[in-house]
C-alpha cells in the first residue's frame, strides 16, 4: 500500500485534510492526466491534482537525510568543543 500526505488542500476540503495521510489507488491512467486516486477521509475513492499530495516515501527519505546530517553536526561540535 502506498501512503501520500496532502501538502495542499484548497478547494477540496471536503475530501482532504491539509497534512492528512491517505491511501493511494493505483490508477495509471489518471497519473497521466495528472490526477492520483486516493481514498479520501469518507472512504471514498476520488481523483484529486496529484501536485496536491506527496509521497510519503520522499518525506521519510528527507527526514533521514536531514537526520543524518544533524548527527554530523553534533558529532563535529562534540568532537571540537568537548576535549
Amino acid at each position: 500500500m502506498k501512503l501520500v500526505k496532502c501538502i495542499n488542500s484548497l478547494g477540496y476540503e471536503d475530501s482532504v485534510e491539509l497534512n492528512g495521510i491517505y491511501s493511494l489507488v493505483n490508477d495509471k491512467e489518471k497519473e497521466v492526466t495528472g490526477f492520483i486516486e486516493i481514498i479520501d477521509k469518507n472512504g471514498q475513492s476520488v481523483a484529486l491534482p496529484a501536485f496536491r499530495f506527496m509521497p510519503m516515501y520522499k518525506l521519510l527519505k528527507a527526514v533521514c537525510s536531514f537526520g543524518f546530517f544533524l548527527s554530523q553536526i553534533f558529532s563535529y561540535i562534540l568532537e571540537v568543543y568537548v576535549r
